[in-house]
Protein backbone atom coordinates (compact mmCIF):
# COMPACT_ATOMS: atom_id res chain seq x y z
CA UNK A 1 0.00 0.00 0.00
CA UNK A 2 1.17 3.48 -0.79
CA UNK A 3 1.13 6.09 1.98
CA UNK A 4 -1.67 8.61 1.76
CA UNK A 5 -0.45 12.22 1.49
CA UNK A 6 -1.34 14.31 4.52
CA UNK A 7 -3.08 17.58 3.69
CA UNK A 8 -3.77 18.60 7.25
CA UNK A 9 -1.05 21.24 7.32
CA UNK A 10 -2.63 23.10 4.42
CA UNK A 11 -6.09 23.08 5.98
CA UNK A 12 -5.48 23.37 9.72
CA UNK A 13 -2.89 25.73 11.07
CA UNK A 14 -2.74 25.74 14.85
CA UNK A 15 -2.88 29.22 16.31
CA UNK A 16 -1.32 30.47 19.44
CA UNK A 17 -3.51 30.66 22.53
CA UNK A 18 -3.07 34.43 22.73
CA UNK A 19 -4.28 34.96 19.18
CA UNK A 20 -7.27 32.70 19.76
CA UNK A 21 -8.12 34.56 22.96
CA UNK A 22 -7.98 37.88 21.10
CA UNK A 23 -10.30 36.56 18.37
CA UNK A 24 -12.78 35.28 20.93
CA UNK A 25 -12.69 38.56 22.81
CA UNK A 26 -13.69 40.51 19.72
CA UNK A 27 -16.45 38.04 18.90
CA UNK A 28 -18.24 38.44 22.22
CA UNK A 29 -20.48 41.44 22.01
CA UNK A 30 -22.19 41.00 25.38
CA UNK A 31 -20.91 42.96 28.37
CA UNK A 32 -18.81 41.15 30.94
CA UNK A 33 -21.54 41.25 33.58
CA UNK A 34 -23.90 39.36 31.27
CA UNK A 35 -21.35 36.57 30.87
CA UNK A 36 -20.72 36.45 34.61
CA UNK A 37 -24.45 36.38 35.32
CA UNK A 38 -24.94 33.53 32.83
CA UNK A 39 -22.11 31.49 34.40
CA UNK A 40 -23.46 31.93 37.92
CA UNK A 41 -27.04 31.19 36.81
CA UNK A 42 -25.83 28.05 35.03
CA UNK A 43 -24.00 26.97 38.17
CA UNK A 44 -27.16 27.55 40.19
CA UNK A 45 -29.22 25.41 37.81
CA UNK A 46 -26.55 22.70 37.84
CA UNK A 47 -26.51 22.65 41.64
CA UNK A 48 -30.31 22.58 41.81
CA UNK A 49 -30.56 19.62 39.43
CA UNK A 50 -27.75 17.68 41.10
CA UNK A 51 -29.32 18.19 44.54
CA UNK A 52 -32.42 16.35 43.37
CA UNK A 53 -30.45 13.22 42.43
CA UNK A 54 -30.26 10.86 45.40
CA UNK A 55 -28.23 7.67 45.65
CA UNK A 56 -29.55 5.30 48.33
CA UNK A 57 -26.79 3.45 50.16
CA UNK A 58 -27.64 -0.03 51.43
CA UNK A 59 -25.53 0.19 54.59
CA UNK A 60 -26.97 3.45 55.96
CA UNK A 61 -30.45 4.97 56.21
CA UNK A 62 -29.13 8.35 55.08
CA UNK A 63 -29.14 8.72 51.27
CA UNK A 64 -26.29 10.38 49.41
CA UNK A 65 -27.20 13.40 47.29
CA UNK A 66 -24.96 14.68 44.53
CA UNK A 67 -25.14 18.28 45.75
CA UNK A 68 -21.70 18.05 47.37
CA UNK A 69 -20.19 16.94 44.08
CA UNK A 70 -21.98 19.79 42.32
CA UNK A 71 -20.59 22.35 44.78
CA UNK A 72 -17.04 21.11 44.29
CA UNK A 73 -17.35 21.03 40.49
CA UNK A 74 -18.95 24.47 40.42
CA UNK A 75 -16.27 25.92 42.68
CA UNK A 76 -13.53 24.47 40.49
CA UNK A 77 -15.18 25.71 37.31
CA UNK A 78 -16.02 29.24 38.44
CA UNK A 79 -12.96 29.83 40.58
CA UNK A 80 -12.62 31.99 43.68
CA UNK A 81 -13.22 35.32 41.93
CA UNK A 82 -16.95 34.90 41.33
Amino acid sequence: MRPVPVLVDAVFRPRSATLLREELRFRSEAPVWVRELALVAGAFVFLTVMAQIVVPLPFTPVPLSLSTLAVVVTGAALGPGR
